[in-house]
């Protein structure tokens, strides 16, 4: 489960109060409106989520979340109802916690930076809910002459967002292309009564994971709790969990 959660951070690097999304406009529309429309809401400083994930290996897993201001992600991850896994992401470093083997994987958020660009917390609550990446916002982009995608070239990643505009502007997927020069995906899908959508995450060497959410909601003073490492928990480097 220790590698499961370090998936999920690389794409993250990783409620029922939502706006709705500004109404249809006609095309054309200009770049800055397009960029206005998907911009994440700024009431959207913390996300409260769970969600079921289910693998390609067929295993299904509980995943809840929080992401705090623009500093700290707490996961914790659960199978059967057994907690396996929690994640402690605060600002540039990663604690992960395995509670059946009883060891601590902590380190800097550079380790991982050959899979995907430097991104902060609340570039996960956009990349979750649907919305384009604070980070992003004022990255120079290219919009392709069918304006069904968005190019960006941000810290040496090609990162390319594909658009669709029905009912109104919003994000149909996400592309990273890393340095090895594999894909990284995210693709949304925007269920009816749900507050976020359900992702699907596609990694390199045919690794794929379905989130579907069942709860969420938009807590701007809720900030998930700090722990530390437990005083009999052997501690190791973030680096063993890579590939």
């Amino acid at each position: 489960m220790a590698r499961f959660a370090l998936s999920i951070v690389l794409v993250m690097s990783v409620g029922c109060m939502r706006k709705a999304r500004p109404k249809a406009i006609s095309l054309p529309v200009n770049l800055p409106m397009l960029l206005d429309s998907l911009a994440l809401p700024s009431a959207y400083t913390t996300l409260r989520a769970k969600y079921e994930v289910r693998t390609s290996q067929d295993q299904t897993f509980s995943m809840r979340m929080q992401v705090g201001g623009d500093s700290v992600l707490w996961g914790s991850f659960s199978m059967l109802g057994i907690e396996g896994l929690r994640l402690l992401w605060n600002r540039d470093s990663l604690l992960i916690l395995s509670r059946l083997t009883r060891e601590a994987y902590t380190g800097s958020l550079r380790t991982l930076r050959g899979f995907l660009p430097a991104l902060g917390p609340l570039d996960v609550v956009a990349l979750l809910t649907g919305y384009l990446p604070p980070s992003l916002r004022d990255v120079p982009c290219q919009w392709d002459s069918a304006g069904t995608r968005l190019l960006f070239d941000y810290q040496g990643y090609k990162v390319q967002a594909r658009i669709r505009y029905h009912p109104s502007p919003s994000l149909q997927a996400w592309q990273f292309l890393l340095p090895s020069g594999e894909i990284t995906q995210i693709t949304y899908e925007y269920i009816e009564k749900q507050p976020i959508p359900a992702l699907s995450l596609h990694f390199p060497q045919s690794m794929k994971m379905e989130l579907v959410p069942r709860e969420a909601s938009f807590q701007p003073n809720n900030l998930p709790l700090r722990w530390g490492i437990p005083s009999d928990y052997t501690i190791q480097p973030l680096e063993k969990l890579l590939p």
